[in-house]
């Protein structure tokens, strides 16, 4: 979160100004680089490798997923739902999954079994719930609910579910309506301006809210949600089992 903080010259984090603004660029990526090498040592402790190569994966995933995201600003044609997905995997996703697969590793089954796996994908789709319902925030929350600048993302260039939503020629299983086509064009041009025109940013967020693009975002997020509920069956029932369908329902129920 530190150096995603630089990365985004993000000036608030949950309404406490970010490391880089008290300590500076240089100092901020320090103590993030202290915060990495410290977790690395204390996954190496727990004496397993399998957990070791898990959380070492998720390193390399935040690395790709940030070179993603600076690879495609304002790029609303060629940047899909499926891409944006796949990015949101390796910056979140990934991390969620492979931490519930480690507690099921660190708890005795085997790194291939059942439990396991199951662990894994309850983690990456719940990761994925977590972040569409993130960049829905982004769009329907103030400042002071979020604790950050609202449209933040957007307005770095960082198109998200609502936004894609929109831009897409055909309706999927989200609802939504399609655009006319002179408005989707005119979407699309406020965003390949980089919204540089008086009220380009406006305008977005009116023909996002045409589209219903926040609407089918929260529809995403919930099936991802259902997903990950549904592969805890593979887990013995008991208190665990159920505190974790509570939070998959914190996940997409949460408004901040």
């Amino acid at each position: 979160l530190v150096h995603d903080d630089i990365l985004d010259a993000s000036e608030l984090r949950r309404g406490v100004p970010t490391s880089h603004m008290r300590l500076g660029e240089r100092q901020a990526t320090l103590v993030g680089d202290f915060l990495f090498a410290t977790a690395s040592c204390l996954v190496a402790e727990l004496g397993s490798m399998s957990v070791v190569l898990l959380i070492s994966k998720v390193v390399a995933d935040f690395g790709r997923g940030e070179l993603a995201q600076n690879a495609v600003r304002f790029e609303a044609v060629a940047y899909s739902l499926e891409d944006y997905l796949a990015k949101s995997f390796y910056k979140t996703a990934s991390l969620l999954a492979a931490a519930c697969q480690a507690a099921a590793v660190l708890s005795g089954v085997a790194p291939d079994s059942k439990e396991a796996g199951a662990c894994y994908r309850f983690g990456a789709y719940i990761g994925l719930a977590f972040q569409v319902v993130d960049d829905v925030l982004d769009f329907t929350s103030t400042e002071e609910e979020l604790g950050k600048p609202a449209l933040a993302d957007l307005k770095e260039g960082n198109l998200s579910a609502p936004v894609l939503f929109s831009v897409q020629t055909e309706l999927g299983s989200h609802g939504g309506k399609a655009l006319e086509s002179a408005h989707r064009r005119e979407l699309v041009m406020c965003l390949e301006r980089r919204l540089s025109e008086d009220g380009d940013l406006e305008r977005v967020m009116a023909l996002v809210a045409e589209a219903d693009g926040v609407a089918q975002s929260k529809s995403l997020a919930r099936n991802f949600a259902d997903l990950a509920v549904a592969e805890l069956a593979a887990l013995p029932e008991g208190e665990a089992r159920r505190g974790l369908c509570i939070f998959a329902e914190f996940v997409v129920a949460r408004t901040y």
